[in-house]
């Protein structure tokens, strides 16, 4: 199952962690990368690159996030099913 986050985790908490999921951090979601606490609840999380860069958010990034581009993202989007945006 692939999650989309697009909101803050301080506006909406994050989907319970539970089995195979993967997480794509995008928009206001990426703070959540640099929160180890609840990155580590996780198997899979990526981030978008540009709203990390948007957001001064690049240096502080926890260790298992996986940092990745919009192509990427396609990718994800085609390779990952069910799909569920969470905003």
């Amino acid at each position: 199952m692939l999650f989309i986050i697009t909101q803050s985790p301080f506006v909406k908490a994050l989907p319970p962690a539970a089995g195979k999921q993967t997480i794509v951090l995008t928009q206001d979601a990426v703070i959540t990368a640099t929160l180890p606490l609840v990155t580590e609840s996780y198997d899979v999380i990526y981030a978008l690159a540009d709203d990390l860069k948007a957001r001064g958010l690049m240096p502080n990034i926890t260790a298992n996030i996986t940092v990745i581009n919009y192509q990427q993202f396609v990718e994800l989007t085609l390779n990952n099913h069910p799909i569920v945006t969470w905003n």
